[in-house]
């Protein structure tokens, strides 16, 4: 197996997560979603460590710790009449107790009958907590609109 123009050792091999533990892990991310679409604050929190930290998509969304969060979540959901958060093409790795996540998210919220589905990417690190894995970081983006395909970076016209 090759990583990044390297072997990777059979020690480090073996500490790779294996299929069944990367299920679990999006089990977990799903269980977030879920979570997230209901509004409910608790479950979303009780899903999320105590070190936990996160970047939104808004210059102001940032989060150094869960009080931070429990904030950010009570005016995301606040601000909408129903709110749904789905994701797809979930890749996930790891080592040992840590999982990183990449994936496709699409957060809808609803506000007077108007829907705005927002689509973005989310990264997140879980780790496991005896047998539950619990999220510690998240950061949810959006492809900059100025930006062109295949361009590095947005056009200076």
């Amino acid at each position: 197996m090759l990583n990044a123009g390297r072997s990777i050792s059979p020690e480090e091999e073996s500490r790779m997560l294996d299929e069944k533990t990367i299920e679990t892990v999006k089990a977990a991310l799903q269980d977030y979603a879920a979570a997230y679409s209901r509004c409910d604050a608790e479950s979303v929190l009780a899903l999320t460590a105590p070190e936990f930290m996160a970047f939104g998509s808004g210059s102001d969304e940032v989060c150094t710790d869960r009080d931070e969060y429990a904030k950010g979540l009570e005016r995301d959901f606040i601000q909408c009449d129903d709110l749904v958060m789905e994701f797809d093409d979930i890749r996930v790795a790891g080592v040992g107790d840590a999982a990183w996540i990449a994936a496709g998210c699409t957060i809808t919220p609803t506000f007077e009958g108007k829907s705005e589905p927002l689509r973005g990417r989310m990264t997140a690190v879980f780790r496991r907590d005896g047998e539950r894995w619990l999220c510690t970081l998240t950061h949810f983006s959006l492809p900059c609109s100025e930006q062109e395909e295949g361009e590095s970076s947005p056009s200076s016209e």
